[in-house]
């Protein structure tokens, strides 16, 4: 958890992140937060809500370049990534394949955004990836 006011010298770099499970995040989960995310692996997290494989929340902001973001599942939204409240986030050069997000928890709603979910004032800037199979 990257949770509230982490500055931009916070740098996650070249890790396997697998069979995490949170409500919100199940890989990754960032708060009110600037990080740098690069040369990872993301893959067969989950979440009860959103945001499998990272969730950002809160005016954040991140760079994630050169990761694999595979094989998460969501009952809710964003199996891959979720982005809410204000972030934004760069993603350069990353493969999204394979993520779900299911109509699950939430009384039946969700199942949108099985790559990339983005709500309420979030900028997104997405340049170089290879988006595949997400459901």
């Amino acid at each position: 958890m990257i949770d509230n006011s982490e500055d931009h010298t916070t740098v996650i770099k070249d890790l396997l992140i697998t069979g995490g499970s949170a409500s919100n995040g199940g890989g990754i989960y960032c708060y009110n937060s600037n990080i740098t995310i690069s040369g990872c692996t993301i893959s067969y997290n989950s979440a009860n809500e959103s945001g499998a494989g990272i969730y950002f929340e809160d005016n954040c902001s991140a760079n994630i370049s050169g990761c694999m973001i595979m094989k998460n599942l969501a009952d809710d939204y964003g199996g891959g990534i979720y982005c809410d409240n204000n972030s934004t986030i760069t993603i350069t050069g990353c493969t999204i394949t394979g993520n779900t997000a299911s109509v699950g928890g939430n009384g039946g709603e969700g199942g949108e955004g099985g790559g990339i979910y983005c709500s309420d004032g979030c900028i997104l800037t997405i340049s170089g990836c290879n988006m595949s199979e997400n459901v």
